[in-house]
């Protein structure tokens, strides 16, 4: 499988490195880029921007785990929701609050996603 995490902080870096380390392929991408470069070097696919992360998918389903502070979460998704493909999957790995859960699915599902 291959899946991009983005946000590569304390939990979005472990995921990264344990996903990484089970086979998977894994696509790092970060607001900044020393963490990009370090994930490089461990042998994930280093992206520093978005676009650089969905073309990485090539043809393959595009799979984003999202790992940011839960007061940015909004505007991230609404961000990767104009440039992900439809039927792309969108994680919210972080902190939010679960009532937020549904709206955003409702939101993401309207987009085709």
């Amino acid at each position: 499988m291959k899946i991009a995490i983005f946000g590569l902080g304390r939990m979005g870096g472990q995921i990264a490195r344990k996903l990484h380390e089970g086979g998977h392929k894994v696509i790092a991408s970060n607001r900044s880029s020393g963490v990009i470069d370090e994930m490089k070097a461990l042998g994930m696919i280093g992206a520093y921007t978005k676009e650089e992360v969905v073309s990485s998918f090539g043809g393959d389903q595009v799979i984003i785990w999202i790992m940011v502070p839960s007061d940015v979460v909004d505007s991230e998704i609404d961000t990767w929701l104009t440039l992900i493909p439809k039927g792309s999957i969108l994680i919210d790995g972080g902190n939010s609050k679960w009532s937020d859960s549904k709206r955003r699915s409702e939101k993401v599902r309207a987009r085709g996603s």
